[in-house]
């Protein structure tokens, strides 16, 4: 069995008309962990729509790091997730899949000016 992760430009998260979609994706593709980019979710809703989006997930997003919280990342309750370091540009984790598997994952939304990316 292979296990499944996902990067999603999901701009816009925060809209209604994008939750089913990505619901019924989830419940289809069953990703066990993913990184969601540009969503576009401010802090106070973030709790809110994953747990309509995705009932039963866990999450976390860079919004200490970044306002607009950039990232966000989702994952099921049969992997654990360790945050390492976070970014205006970047999240980083250690998942635990697995007792013998364990990956380092980074997500990465870069700014849009090279002056803004050059940190990255």
């Amino acid at each position: 069995m292979s296990t499944k992760l996902f990067f999603w430009n999901v701009r816009g998260l925060n809209d209604p008309d994008k939750h089913l979609p990505f619901s019924q994706w989830l419940s289809s593709y069953r990703p066990v962990f993913g990184a969601l980019l540009e969503t576009h979710i401010k802090e106070q809703n973030l709790s809110n729509i994953i747990t309509k989006v995705c009932p039963g997930w866990n999450f976390a997003s860079n919004h200490n790091s970044d306002e607009d919280g950039r990232i966000v990342i989702i994952w099921c309750q049969s992997v654990s997730v360790q945050l390492l370091s976070q970014t205006k540009q970047s999240l980083t984790c250690e998942l635990t899949l697995s007792p013998s598997q364990k990956v380092v994952f980074m997500a990465v939304y870069a700014c849009n000016t090279v002056v803004e990316r050059s940190n990255l």
